[in-house]
């Protein structure tokens, strides 16, 4: 865990220097995910972001994450979901897949559609207080980046009863949570750009009149 914090450390202090040029976060990005942590003022953990560029278009990646009732099949240990519309906000009924407890939340899903802004909230049920936030920002065509952040809050008394000053298994549960859902969008929105292409391809063209 010392070598996993002291690289994201000198990830976040190499894309975050003044005077850096523009592309050096795609540069780092181009490697894989990263994820950025913060801490208050006592140095206790705040909340996690995740990173990633994706060879998608924002718009296909604001469908993937807009598209709630698909989440069952390609976002990480969901093992059941229902889905209730309430004006422009979704609840999501979410079990998922955890050993040794049950774990089962609603998350209320509020989407800025103009700024490809979603924001999440838990509302009901296990992890309580917890939040994130979804980002997507064009990079031009065809590429996208995704900015994940949040906090996972109250997962499991079992877990934290053997928690740390380090906070080793808050930080631990809150990145890897970020990065396999960020993993999955990213993958997610890259299939389709590819199913699309395929398809393009293959189509038959009609013959003019």
């Amino acid at each position: 865990m010392r070598a996993v914090h002291i690289l994201l450390g000198s990830l976040l202090v190499a894309t975050l220097a003044p005077g850096a040029r523009a592309d050096d976060l795609g540069e780092v990005l181009a490697k894989g995910p990263l994820v950025r942590i913060e801490t208050d003022a006592g140095g206790k953990y705040r909340q996690a972001t995740c990173i990633a560029d994706v060879a998608a278009d924002a718009d296909t990646v604001w469908r993937v994450l807009t598209d709630y009732d698909q989440y069952l099949f390609f976002m990480p240990r969901m093992k059941k979901l229902e889905v209730t519309r309430e004006g422009n906000d979704a609840l999501m009924d979410i079990k998922l897949d955890t050993p040794l407890v049950a774990t089962r939340y609603v998350n209320r899903m509020s989407p800025d559609h103009a700024t490809k802004v979603l924001t999440v909230r838990q509302v009901k049920g296990d992890l309580t207080g917890s939040h994130y936030l979804w980002k997507v920002v064009p990079l031009g065509p065809g590429r996208a980046r995704i900015h994940y952040s949040g906090v996972v809050k109250n997962f499991s008394s079992l877990a934290e009863s053997f928690e740390d000053e380090q906070q080793t298994l808050t930080i631990g549960i809150n990145v890897v949570s970020l990065m396999a859902a960020t993993k999955a969008v990213k993958e997610r929105a890259e299939l389709l750009v590819r199913q699309a292409a395929s398809a393009g391809a293959t189509a038959t063209p009609t013959a003019a009149p």
